[in-house]
């Protein structure tokens, strides 16, 4: 059977971390594709040698619970990359990233940050569009069906900000690896 691909493409895992792989202008081959599929699901992501979390002194159990699939999805260009990071159900704070560039993170009011562990606001005004209203509400549904105690949600913006697609759902972001200044912790013990 012959498959029928997009001309640009990701192929990638249903469980994991960084596993894609991106094909553009078609060219690819086959051979190559269902290599680096089976590698991708030949990996137990639950027991992953470096992934384990620390001072929990496990690996990443919720990986045991999900199918291993190969996806493959058309590449999108020109988008932004938008992550949210909830706890019990509370926006906490928001990332941004353009291709190429840093990261910009906000506040839970949405006031872009000069310095992400100090909570220190910049000067710099962030504007709330529709778009991301539409955002936190597709978050809060979320959470009011499935109830995580705590979740990154990741998403996709277009260029213009008229748009936006559903990325994934991570329930350990940074492999909880993720440093934050004791400044930071106060700041989300009163939230």
């Amino acid at each position: 059977r012959k498959l029928k691909l997009p001309q640009n493409f990701v192929l990638k895992c249903s469980t994991g971390a960084r596993m894609f792989h991106i094909v553009k202008d078609g060219k690819y081959s086959i051979d190559e594709l269902v290599k680096k599929s089976k590698y991708f699901l030949s990996i137990d992501f639950s027991n992953h040698g470096y992934r384990s979390i620390p001072f929990f002194y496990f690996k990443e159990p919720h990986y045991d619970y999900t199918e291993k699939k190969i996806l493959i999805e058309e590449y999108l260009d020109d988008i932004t990359e938008f992550r949210i990071m909830m706890v019990e159900g509370k926006i906490i704070y928001y990332e941004k990233t353009n291709p190429g560039e840093d990261c910009i993170q906000f506040n839970k009011d949405f006031q872009e940050l000069k310095d992400f562990n100090s909570m220190k606001i910049s000067t710099k005004k962030a504007e709330k569009n529709n778009t991301i209203q539409r955002i936190e509400n597709f978050c809060k549904e979320f959470y009011k069906k499935e109830k995580f105690n705590l979740t990154r949600m990741d998403f996709y913006l277009k260029k213009d900000m008229s748009d936006f697609y559903f990325g994934e759902v991570t329930f350990t972001p940074e492999n909880c690896r993720y440093k934050y200044s004791k400044n930071f912790n106060e700041y989300f013990k009163k939230l």
